[in-house]
């Protein structure tokens, strides 16, 4: 019984540092592959020029505002002036974690571009019930990124 107690509470130490360690200043955690390009797009541009940068390789960092609380595909990223992108795994290989909302983030990824967009798309998971998706005009289809986890970025005044 001894031992059974103290291999529950090992293993509940260690949860615990885990845990701490996670969210320790100056920890990232990196979603698919790492960003590799160094230069910045802003948000207000892409999307106000959308058609410069269609299936172009682009880097934009912002705030994570909003996300998919069913797998992580998708996070809606937010640069200060309060303009947000959709930055999305369209197949699905990149899955987000509850722990990136309102942390600092860098998203690197292919620019998409369809006017005819419907807005939100009807997906399903398996085990899940249908759930919408966002399927702007405009959005990042991810490669990579890398999220702040130290650091909580300020929102734009409203």
């Amino acid at each position: 019984m001894k031992k059974a107690v103290f291999i529950t509470l090992s293993f509940a130490l260690l949860l615990t540092l885990g845990c701490c360690k996670a969210n320790s200043p100056g920890k990232s955690m990196t979603f698919g592959a790492a960003p590799t390009l160094t230069e910045t797009i802003s948000i207000a541009t892409l999307t106000a020029e959308p058609a410069n940068y269609v299936n172009k390789d682009v880097l934009v960092t912002g705030e994570v505002v909003a996300m998919c609380m069913h797998k992580g595909c998708w996070v809606e990223v937010r640069e200060t002036n309060g303009i947000s992108i959709i930055c999305r795994s369209l197949d699905e290989s990149i899955h987000f974690t509850p722990n990136c909302m309102g942390k600092a983030i860098r998203c690197q990824g292919k620019l998409i571009y369809d006017p005819n967009a419907p807005g939100f798309e009807e997906k399903q998971h398996q085990g899940e019930d249908p759930h919408l998706c966002p399927s702007p005009k405009v959005l990042v289809s991810l490669q990579g990124a890398t999220v702040d986890l130290a650091t909580r970025t300020p929102s734009p005044a409203h």
